[in-house]
């Protein structure tokens, strides 16, 4: 028995990571679907927070954390933890994005992959 996609999905939408594109081309070549390259996928760096646990990141950023729960709400998603960072809300703007073009594969349109 054959593994299918879900009936209309034509495409695998993948972030432009070289692993995530790698991983997209398996499934895209078995399910024979099109990958779609999607820049907004990318995962956000975690920076400093790289490789740590949890509770390593909050013993070692105690101060980081005490300092952005006492911002309003809406100042702390728009501040980057760290210089270089991207923060939260961009990246929820950004995932929210990707998400819309991933819909538009599947709405009314006819599957025709938009910008």
């Amino acid at each position: 028995r054959r593994e299918r996609l879900p009936q209309g999905v034509r495409y695998i939408l993948c972030s432009d990571l070289k692993r995530a594109r790698a991983t997209a081309e398996i499934y895209a070549k078995r399910f024979g679907v099109e990958v779609i390259v999607e820049p907004r996928l990318r995962e956000p760096s975690l920076g400093r927070f790289e490789g740590m646990t949890k509770d390593k990141i909050f013993s070692e950023f105690a101060d980081l954390f005490a300092r952005l729960g006492k911002l309003p709400q809406e100042e702390r998603m728009r501040t980057a933890y760290f210089d270089g960072l991207e923060p939260p809300l961009d990246t929820s703007t950004r995932a929210e994005a990707a998400a819309s073009r991933a819909a538009s594969l599947l709405g009314g349109d006819g599957g025709a992959p938009t910008q």
